[in-house]
């Protein structure tokens, strides 16, 4: 269940106001990475964020990771492919950075060469964490 607006708003605004009071540089850092996570969260409806990103570029979007998250010969030896479920406030956080990302290309280039995005917190092939990242 989502919290209201206004106290969400309390909230974040008293974590970050004891983070202040009690951290150190680094661990503002992460009191502040927290606050942002429950912001975009708590106001935003990733759900059908990301579904509409993946309508207008006829692009699936998967964030769920369920035995089909990776095909069967991905999954057989010696790929042994895995991957691990990204928390809800992750998967927020990709509902924001995604069209930022997307934006960059023009839309015929994805939507001829990317046929899905998959978000997981984890993914290993042949027992190797891989990973990756853009700068925005």
């Amino acid at each position: 269940m989502k919290l209201p607006t206004k106290i969400t708003i309390v909230i974040i605004a008293v974590a970050i106001a004891l983070g202040v009071a009690v951290a150190g540089t680094s661990e503002l850092s992460h009191f502040k990475n927290i606050a942002k996570d429950y912001y975009v969260y708590y106001l935003t409806d990733y759900e059908n964020s990301l579904e509409e990103l993946g309508q207008q570029y006829n692009i699936k979007i998967k964030y769920r990771v369920d035995p089909d998250f990776i095909d069967e010969k991905g999954r057989l030896p010696p790929i042994n492919g895995n991957a691990t479920q990204l928390d809800k406030f992750g998967i927020a956080r990709f509902s924001k950075i995604l069209p930022e990302v997307l934006s960059q290309y023009p839309p015929d280039v994805i939507k001829a060469n990317i046929e899905s995005i998959r978000l997981s917190k984890e993914l290993s092939f042949y027992g190797v964490r891989y990973g990756g990242s853009m700068v925005v």
